[in-house]
């Protein structure tokens, strides 16, 4: 009896020394590019089917099986996956690896004109442009009024050259306002918000529009002419001074004068 049990002993610890040369385990910490631990972190081995998690500190430990090679992939939401292969591991691994924010695009800057080329019935372009975004909505194309999320078209910030613009008396529903205050031909930037703006802008608004007119450095000016309207624009800038001026005329007499239901206007 003493003879078999020293037998199996001996057999137990042969399969076990196997099994333990057939596997490994694989522990370390996940940094970020200041060194600091990186939670949450993902550590995997595709090829075996298992995966860990690191704790709050970055830290991991995982156990795979050994092979002639093992690729370990870590990765992260919002950082570049990096993947390491180790040659026939054994034993203890301890493995530390540094991983770096994701590439990003630079910042992009879009200039155009196609806000003066825009087609407008109501001669006010940057509102229709606003109305075009994400979550702002019209009933009215004929007007530049416009609901962000919900809210009234009277809860939306105007700012021009950093100064907002005070409208103590608002068009009604359903009557039509006339032009915007915002002349087209005279802006050079457009900022629109439909939520999350600067604190400088206040919180007590669905939306903030700020509009900063161009500053010219040379004589430039612009002509246009159409049924419902016209505009003219003259500027002129150096490095001491610089003026612009704006006039708009604008009818919808005879875009309203087509319609079946006859009126003044």
């Amino acid at each position: 009896m003493k003879l078999q049990r020293v037998i199996i002993t001996i057999l137990a610890l042969l399969t076990y020394s196997w099994a333990e040369a057939q596997s490994f385990s694989l522990s370390g910490k996940i940094l970020d590019e200041d060194g600091h631990g990186l939670p949450l972190a993902t550590v995997s081995c595709q090829e075996q089917h298992a995966t860990t998690i690191a704790n709050i500190k970055g830290e991991y430990s995982l156990h795979l099986k050994s092979a002639d090679s093992v690729k370990v992939r870590f990765s992260m939401i919002g950082y570049q996956t990096k993947t390491r292969t180790l040659r026939r591991p054994k034993g203890r691994q301890r493995m530390v690896v540094t991983l770096y924010p994701a590439t990003t695009l630079n910042e992009v800057v879009v200039k155009s004109d196609a806000v003066r080329d825009a087609p407008s019935t109501a001669g006010n372009g940057i509102e229709e442009l606003v109305q075009q975004q994400a979550g702002v909505s019209t009933h009215n194309e004929l007007s530049s009024r416009y609901n962000v999320r919900g809210g009234s078209f009277d809860e939306n910030s105007v700012y021009l050259n950093g100064t907002e613009i005070y409208r103590p008396i608002l068009a009604k529903t359903g009557q039509h306002e006339g032009l915007s205050i915002i002349n087209s031909d005279l802006v050079d930037k457009i900022g629109f918000s439909s939520g999350g703006y600067e604190a400088k802008y206040g919180g007590k608004m669905s939306s903030v529009l700020d509009i900063t007119y161009r500053r010219p450095q040379q004589w430039e000016g612009n002509i246009q002419v159409s049924l419902l309207g016209g505009s003219a624009y003259v500027g002129y800038g150096n490095k001491h001074f610089s003026m612009s001026h704006g006039l708009r005329y604008k009818t919808n007499r005879y875009l309203l004068g087509s319609l079946e239901t006859k009126g003044e206007y």
